[in-house]
Order: structure tokens, then sequence, then C-alpha cells
């Protein structure tokens, strides 16, 4: 009687073909397969976050500076700008927290040299560096107010505050300072 392990383990006999195997390799190619898909995905997914991250960084600027009169007057109207990551290591060696964006104008290009405030969501200490070689500060890149998008959500708080001396909540508006 014939045993698959006792087969496996005897010695070959000269002219006899070698032993099938079974589907071994095709469940380590589908395994293979599997990987590289994965870590193909995984890859792109990096890639991908890292592009927009640093295309939000370059819009944020642009937001920031589009309006500037130095950037209207070298630049014109922003076409293109794009996060600069040599420029931006070469620059650190001067100021270690730079960034550097490329910009493409209507009338020109050039590079925006600034450094993120501590909120993150704005610039400071702005230059443009023309191609040249001239620098020109940039102004702070807002119009002396701040716009911000809650509407009318401070008058509609007002209006819910309650007089906290009264037994319930008042439909009434607490006098500012009666607090």
């Amino acid at each position: 009687m014939s045993n698959d392990f006792n087969d496996q383990i005897r010695p070959r006999r000269s002219g006899e073909p070698a032993p099938k195997s079974g589907g071994n390799k095709t469940l380590l190619w589908v395994l293979l397969g599997v990987g590289a898909l994965g870590m193909l995905v995984c890859c792109g997914g990096c890639i991908f976050s890292y592009q927009a991250g640093v295309g939000w960084l370059a819009d944020m600027a642009v937001d920031q500076y589009q309006n500037d009169p130095v950037i209207l007057e070298h630049i014109g109207e922003i076409t293109d700008a794009d996060f600069a990551e040599q420029k931006t290591g070469e620059e650190s060696a001067k100021r270690p927290d730079a960034l550097v964006f490329a910009l493409t104008g209507t009338k020109g290009n050039g590079d925006i040299i600034a450094e993120q405030d501590e909120s993150g969501l704005s610039y400071r200490d702005a230059v443009l560096r023309l191609p040249d070689g001239r620098e020109f500060p940039l102004g702070d890149g807002f119009d002396g107010e701040i716009e911000d998008d809650f509407g009318d959500f401070d008058e509609e708080v007002d209006e819910i505050l309650v007089d906290p001396n009264a037994d319930g909540p008042s439909d009434a508006p607490v006098e500012a300072g009666s607090l």
C-alpha cells in the first residue's frame, strides 16, 4: 500500500520522474500578487497624501498674498503655485523654518519665502524673490481685517444668552457687562 508520506521520503530510483509538487506555487504567486498590490496602494496613498498636503500649503500662500501690491507688480495674477521642495531645502540653511513656493503669474515668476505662524494657518516674515535675486518684503497678506466664516453666529449667540439671576431661561438678551 502506497502512502504519500512514504513516497516523499523514499529515495528516487534512477530514471524515475520527480514527484509533482502541489498547488503551493499558485498560492505563493497569489500571495506575492496581493502583497505587491497592497504595497502599491499603501505607497500610492502616502504619495497622494503628501501631494495634497503641500498643495494645500501652496494654496494657503496664494490666498494670503495674491493681492499684495508687490506680487501684483512683479508676478501679476497668480496662475500657478507649487511647493518648491529643493529650494526649501536650500533656504533652510539661512531660515530653518522657511517654506518656499514657486509662483507663476501673468507678468512673471518668482518665489515666496515665508514661515508659518504659530497657528499654522497663515504665514509671516514673507519675501518675494525674483529670478534675478532681488527680494521684496511682503505684507501680512490681510487687509487689516480677517474675514470670519461665522456669519450671523455671534448675533445668534447673543440672542440665546440667558439671565443668570432668573429662575429659568429668558428670551430677553443679556445686556453687555451685566454678567
